[in-house]
């Protein structure tokens, strides 16, 4: 793995007392021509800010590739086959920097060889003790697997963190054990319009009774244990207090109900702190009483402004990086957000108009690889595929289709028409703009014949399929079409239509083919059936692909499922679908997948 070159001048600033780096430092002051190994350049670029992360004291057996670099390190005469740990400092692809800390004045420091011990943050909540035998007699569907055990003992270890498992392996199982296994007495869950239903059916598998809160003047007063509930109405249910002397009690239902654990499920929904939603949460979630906070989605979060605002509208304090202004003066959360956009999100002052004031001026994802490290023990997210042990495979192709002249001819006439509205805005400037709209939507509707045929072939090969579209007259022309054949699910339904729909796809044989909107089905439905995808109109979003992906590539499917991305060969398409892969690069930096093809 190549990684950038670390800023060798940032180590003359260097304050912490990492001995490894600090090595590094003396020699970058007194060595003349001084160049850092590769090793030294990839710790630098994970580390250099990464603080400590203590816990109670693990002792784990350890390989011959660890045992003769801690012999050679301390002059033993034997090797050691187990250690003692207590604190991680660093770490690079193939090795953990840790150390003993047995007194403030007792500090061993040492490497462990990562392919001989596997994940040690995971070595470490996994401790927790807890009765799965137990457990699963609650659980309708058997028992959990063994990666859902895992995250329910990393919920309840951190108590406020994120769970970004990908899609299909079972998130929703997991958070629902975990808050039984915890004995919460009240449980909130707060998800996107749609998923009520899910999750309501999911709560049954466990023998959970629950309430769903429907509209915006739907309260329900029953005392329940899980209360669901749609961002979209949150709102409605937690009102601000009035400035002034009105003694008006606001009405607060949600925070006045006692919740011991609050669930946002597509947590990214809640990435912008000035929307209302999100003022909801961050008030919701100030609450002392709340013990457990758990954000989880399989979307990842791409940028890293966006991971920091999260964390603020959740009340999560992630290190010494993020504080929130719950817990500290503004000049401290405020000064730690200064440094935070600074470094991780290459942000510089900037005058306002007038020049009096400035402003935080966020220009880039920056040092990815070391924000990865220092939130590491806060967020887990594992890969469905990695997790089970024969897993079917996903095999992604593009099929490409060439425009007819006339169609060329049309798309150029659409253009221009569109520049003459515009009047003097550039030519590369409008294109940019345009062409993502208004030509993609034209290509979409123009390959819905192509696309057909291959869907025709898919079914004559006796498997059926799930069309993802992104316009409604692309929608209506495969519905058309392909009426015989197919269950057709709009963005206009609710979710109890929705669900009979895709129950009459996943029952009736005679159903070939699922087609929806990205928006309307690409997300929280549970689709196994389908053997192909296609995308007719490729989005922006990497994740919004995978997202609909898991939508049959997921727990419970047992054979490949092939995924098709159609597309008009040297047209914007290809630009869209390019941009859309570039962004899982700092998505994979961020979690830590940097090495993941």
């Amino acid at each position: 793995m190549e990684y950038p070159e670390f800023n060798t001048k940032e180590l003359l600033s260097y304050i912490d007392d990492n001995p490894f780096i600090l090595e590094i430092e003396k020699r970058f002051r007194t060595e003349k021509g001084f160049e850092l190994s590769d090793f030294e350049n990839e710790y630098l670029i994970k580390n250099y800010k990464f603080k400590p992360y203590e816990f109670p004291p693990l002792t784990i057996d350890v390989g011959e590739i660890t045992e003769k670099r801690i012999k050679e390190d301390f002059n033993l005469d034997r090797p050691a086959p187990k250690v003692t740990i207590n604190g991680i400092v660093g770490e690079t692809d193939d090795w953990y920097h840790v150390r003993y800390k047995k007194s403030s004045n007792s500090l061993t420091y040492f490497w462990i060889y990562k392919s001989e011990v596997g994940d040690l943050y995971e070595k470490i909540y996994t401790r927790l003790p807890i009765d799965f035998e137990e457990l699963n007699k609650n659980f309708s569907k058997g028992k959990l697997f063994e990666h859902q055990e895992t995250a329910v003992q990393f919920l309840l270890y951190h108590k406020k963190c994120f769970l970004m498992d990908t899609v299909g392996a079972g998130k929703t199982y997991s958070s629902i054990a975990a808050t039984i296994a915890a004995k919460c007495k009240k449980v909130l869950i707060i998800c996107i319009a749609g998923k009520q239903l899910d999750w309501k059916k999911e709560l049954a598998h466990w023998n959970q009774d629950c309430k769903i809160i429907w509209g915006e003047n739907g309260w329900i007063e029953d005392e329940c244990t899980y209360t669901i509930i749609g961002c979209d109405v949150l709102m409605a249910y937690h009102e601000e207090a009035k400035r002034g002397k009105s003694k008006e009690i606001p009405y607060r239902p949600l925070y006045n109900e006692g919740y011991d654990c609050v669930i946002i499920d597509e947590v990214q929904k809640f990435r912008k702190p000035k929307a209302k939603k999100s003022e909801v949460v961050r008030a919701l979630t100030s609450n002392p009483n709340i013990k457990y906070v758990w954000a989880m989605s399989a979307t990842a979060i791409e940028r890293n402004e966006e991971f920091y605002d999260i964390c603020r509208n959740l009340n999560l304090n992630v290190s010494d990086i993020i504080y929130t202004s719950n817990d500290y003066h503004f000049n401290i959360w405020y000064a730690k957000y200064e440094e935070y956009a600074k470094r991780y999100c290459g942000a510089f002052k900037q005058n306002m108009k007038g020049g009096q004031k400035q402003f935080l001026r966020k220009t880039a994802n920056t040092n990815t690889y070391e924000l990865s490290q220092r939130i590491k023990f806060i967020q887990r997210r594992r890969r469905t595929e990695k997790m089970i042990e024969g897993f079917p495979d996903k095999i992604i192709s593009e099929l490409y289709f060439e425009l007819s002249k006339k169609q060329q001819q049309e798309a150029s006439e659409l253009f221009e028409k569109y520049m003459l509205k515009k009047g003097n805005r550039s030519v590369e400037d409008t294109k940019d703009l345009v062409e993502s709209i208004l030509l993609r939507q034209f290509y979409a509707i123009q390959k819905v014949e192509h696309t057909v045929l291959s869907v025709l072939s898919t079914i004559e090969d006796d498997k059926t399929c799930i069309i993802f579209t992104n316009f409604v007259e692309e929608y209506e022309r495969f519905k058309k079409k392909l009426s015989k054949y197919a269950v057709c699910v709009d963005s206009g339904m609710d979710g109890k239509r929705r669900e009979a729909m895709i129950k009459e796809f996943m029952d009736n044989p005679d159903k070939k083919v699922l087609i929806g909107n990205i928006k309307s089905i690409g997300t929280g439905l549970n689709i196994t059936k389908a053997d192909v995808i296609y995308f007719n109109s490729p989005s922006w979003s990497s994740d919004e692909h995978e997202q609909a992906e898991g939508r049959a590539w997921r727990i419970g499917r047992t054979n490949d499922v092939e995924v098709f991305y159609c597309l008009f060969d040297g047209s914007i398409e290809e630009d869209v679908y390019r941009v859309s892969n570039s962004k899982q690069k700092n998505r994979n930096i961020f979690y830590g997948e940097q090495n993941l093809n």
